[in-house]
């Protein structure tokens, strides 16, 4: 329950300097021309918002995580003919076409099923210009281009370059109800660049590290426990922050009002409950082209880790390669 530690952990852990952390817990990319379409005659946004419901219920018996969602581009890719097997092999051969200048590529890699004997064999399989279907025995797999790429493997270099940064307790709504400002200019954008959209939906978990010096005690605790920042304000120091790093396009006319609110909310962390140091990570164990992002400020990168040291009134940050406590 939220709040339940609350001043129980007495003047040794108020009067410790806190080292603030906001980590990943996960991610979940959604193509936006998926929302579009039709999933055997059911809308393919219905199907996903039912799925969120279930999403948004999960997050909030879970009082300790936020949901913070990056909307971004990245290059257009489609396939320009048939996924066929090379000869005499279990390879596939994936006709790609990448960007506003269409190049063509071809990405080869095993692809073969196992059937209840243990033998390797082939997997019929067709497609249009996004979608895959996949069938062998019994089994028909639909999948997305993109998602496909991301399941064999094949990785293109791409990235999402994040266009806006949110935050959101309906994520079956915001942003895949369509009725949003971001996204509408992100899609705006993607149309002059020629680019796909994709909805980064990320559950983050903000926590403290703090050693009380005349004890040796050591804390770790999260902030949902003693509600040190109430929820909504919770997710609004986490949105900042990733705003502030990524420089997102949709966004950079207000970047002034938006580092004012963030160096606001980091000197009263500061004064009121003795934080030195804010850090971000967006730390990934595997990372693959479908889940790297990229901002305007430190470009692409395969994990986003970042701080913000505090020392009066004096606010610095830094951008590490990994974290380091």
């Amino acid at each position: 329950m939220r709040g339940s530690l609350k001043n129980a952990l007495g003047e040794p852990f108020e009067r410790a300097k806190k080292h603030a952390e906001i980590c990943l817990l996960e991610t979940t990319p959604i193509w936006h021309y998926l929302l579009l379409q039709e999933d055997d005659g059911k809308p393919v946004r219905s199907i996903v918002a039912n799925q969120f419901a279930e999403y948004k219920r999960q997050i909030k018996d879970f009082s300790d995580r936020q949901l913070i969602y990056f909307i971004g581009m990245r290059p257009r890719i489609r396939l320009y003919d048939q996924i066929r097997y090379a000869r005499f092999s279990k390879k596939i051969i994936i006709p790609l076409e990448i960007g506003p200048q269409r190049q063509r590529v071809k990405a080869k890699v095993l692809f073969a099923a196992q059937d209840d004997n243990g033998a390797i064999k082939r997997v019929n399989i067709s497609n249009d210009a996004t979608m895959i279907t996949q069938e062998w025995d019994e089994n028909l797999i639909k999948e997305p281009l993109h998602y496909f790429l991301d399941k064999c493997g094949i990785d293109l270099g791409h990235s999402s370059r994040v266009a806006y940064v949110g935050r959101t307790d309906n994520p079956n709504i915001r942003a895949i109800d369509g009725n949003h400002r971001g996204l509408s200019d992100t899609l705006g954008l993607s149309k002059e660049t020629d680019e796909d959209v994709f909805i980064h939906y990320n559950v983050f978990h903000l926590r403290y590290h703090a050693e009380a010096t005349n004890t040796g005690i050591n804390f770790q605790v999260s902030n949902s426990l003693i509600d040190h920042i109430d929820a909504k304000s919770e997710a609004g120091l986490i949105e900042l922050m990733f705003i502030d790093y990524f420089e997102p396009d949709t966004m950079k006319w207000s970047m002034p009002d938006y580092r004012i609110s963030l160096r606001k909310k980091l000197l009263e962390l500061n004064e009121t409950y003795n934080v030195s140091a804010v850090t971000a990570s967006y730390d990934l164990e595997h990372v693959s082209s479908l889940y790297r992002l990229a901002g305007n400020r430190f470009g692409t990168r395969d994990n986003h880790i970042f701080r913000y040291n505090i020392e009066n009134d004096y606010i610095t940050s830094e951008l590490l390669e990994d974290l380091d406590f």
